[in-house]
């Protein structure tokens, strides 16, 4: 650049930087110091927490009052059997009362039919 010799001969250099078996290895670790999603996503997962336990405490009550209905709808089911047994031993004794009576001529025989 100045043309002139002012400077001195270094001869080249051949340095090698890094080792051949040269490994490098970083770890980076990062903390937000505020993040207000995080706050807003601890509370919406506090908020479904809520509505799986309300969906699980409708079910179990649903579920119970299911089970009741279908009890009292057996026990209704039994009561009306046995009204229909009594039911079936009154109609025959009042038609073998109605028979009797025809038999003494006291009725008509449409009272045997109505029975």
């Amino acid at each position: 650049m100045t043309q002139s010799n002012n400077f001195l001969a270094i001869e080249n250099e051949k340095i090698q930087f890094a080792p051949n078996n040269f490994h490098e290895t970083k770890f980076t670790f990062e903390l937000p110091l505020f993040n207000p999603n995080i706050k807003y996503n601890i509370l919406l997962q506090k908020d479904l927490v809520k509505t799986e336990e309300a969906k699980k405490e409708l079910l179990k009550y649903e579920l119970k009052n299911a089970n009741e209905t279908a009890y009292y709808q057996y026990i209704q089911s039994l009561e009306v059997v046995n009204i229909y047994e009594d039911y079936g031993e009154l109609l025959n004794v009042l038609l073998g009362f109605n028979r009797r009576l025809v038999a003494n001529d006291l009725t008509l025989k449409d009272v045997i039919y109505s029975a």
